[in-house]
């Protein structure tokens, strides 16, 4: 519907929708050689960028649902997340404000994680083993529900641990959808 209008504005370039859905398609491809399906949880401990937005709607697009966590936690926290969720993936940066978050988690028991992906040292790679016209991406597609996890937030932790909130894509689309209609 959108297909030429510019969908993300990141360091100097603009890409329209169609760029980003091929982007995404891609990055998909690469998750679901890596194994990744539904019923799988993927956590993102980054920063705002295009990477960030390519592997959350990568992610989704396989089924598996994202677990966004908070860029100002520390290895204690984040670590809690992601065994109570059992992520199997985490996409981080390797410095963000002075921070390497790869390194904070080094000496953490992480028993169902099986692989860390870095935006700013390994995406390229990552989406290098992905291609746009894989089929399994329409295949996986096609299972999706509005019954099926699209993410995973966790609370802030104010009154007590950190509550995982979650969200189905038949309570999210809805949601967008109607914020697209409000905003243009």
């Amino acid at each position: 519907r959108f297909g030429d209008a510019p969908a993300i504005l990141d360091r100097g370039e603009r890409w329209s929708y169609a760029r980003l859905w091929q982007e995404v398609r891609i990055a998909a491809s690469a998750l679901l050689a890596r194994g990744v399906g539904s019923g799988d949880r993927i956590a993102i401990w980054a920063p705002n960028g295009r990477e960030w937005i390519i592997a959350a709607i990568a992610v989704q697009t396989t089924g598996a649902a994202i677990v966004p966590l908070n860029t100002r936690m520390k290895a204690v926290e984040a670590s809690d997340i992601l065994r109570r969720t059992n992520s199997r993936l985490l996409f981080t940066v390797g410095d963000f404000l002075g921070t390497d978050y790869p390194a904070m988690l080094a000496k953490v028991d992480l028993p169902d994680l099986a692989e860390t992906i870095c935006f700013d040292r390994e995406w390229d790679a990552f989406v290098a083993t992905g291609r746009a016209d894989d089929p399994r991406i329409d295949a996986a597609l096609a299972t999706l529900s509005p019954d099926t996890v699209s993410d995973i937030m966790f609370t802030s932790g104010t009154t007590g641990q950190p509550k995982g909130v979650v969200t189905t894509h038949g309570r999210i689309i809805p949601m967008f959808a109607g914020w697209i209609q409000l905003v243009g």
